[in-house]
Parts: structure tokens; C-alpha cells; sequence
């Protein structure tokens, strides 16, 4: 499985960086962890809360999944970023 992370708008410019994490080159607990947190987020994915009006500068955040031939993307803005969104995009970050 292959999990990026996108990041734009935001009063910094992000210039399309990504964080890239692909599971082949993480230890099996940190395998696990990743599959628990993608799981976790596809769930939620279907209702996110609505945005915020009042967030101007917010930033835009795109997770794709590639697993099995197939990818999952989800989308997320400061403001009506769900819980398990969160906790996946904050470990992308630090992975």
C-alpha cells in the first residue's frame, strides 16, 4: 500500500509537497498502525462535515490510497477535518 499526503492553500505556499509513505518500507508494527488509521479514515470519509465559511485562509488536504490496483482519495479542509482524517494525515506527516 502506498499513502500520500497533499497539502495546499494555507497562507504558506506548500508548492504540491507530499509525504509519501509506501508500507513496503515500514517495520510491521508501523504496517499495522497504517492500516489501522487508513481503515479508520475510508469509514469516516463519507460524510465529512461541511467547511467552515469563516476560514479563509484554510488549508486543503488530499490523501491518496493506492492498494491492490485500486485508489481511494480523500479530501479534507481546515475546519471540517473528521477526527480519523486527522490522526492519518498526522501520521503521514511524521512518517
Amino acid at each position: 500500500m502506498r499513502v500520500s499526503l497533499t497539502i495546499s492553500g494555507g497562507l504558506l505556499p506548500h508548492l504540491g509537497a507530499a509525504h509519501v509513505v509506501d508500507s513496503d518500507d515500514l517495520t510491521e508494527h508501523d504496517k499495522h498502525e497504517l492500516q489501522r488509521l487508513v481503515s479508520a479514515a475510508t469509514a469516516t470519509a463519507a460524510a465529512p462535515p461541511a467547511r467552515s465559511p469563516l476560514i479563509r485562509d484554510a488549508q486543503t488536504y488530499t490523501i491518496s490510497i493506492e492498494n491492490a490496483g485500486a485508489t481511494t482519495v480523500l479530501n479534507a479542509t481546515d475546519g471540517s477535518v473528521p477526527e480519523e482524517f486527522a490522526a492519518l494525515r498526522n501520521w503521514l506527516r511524521t512518517h
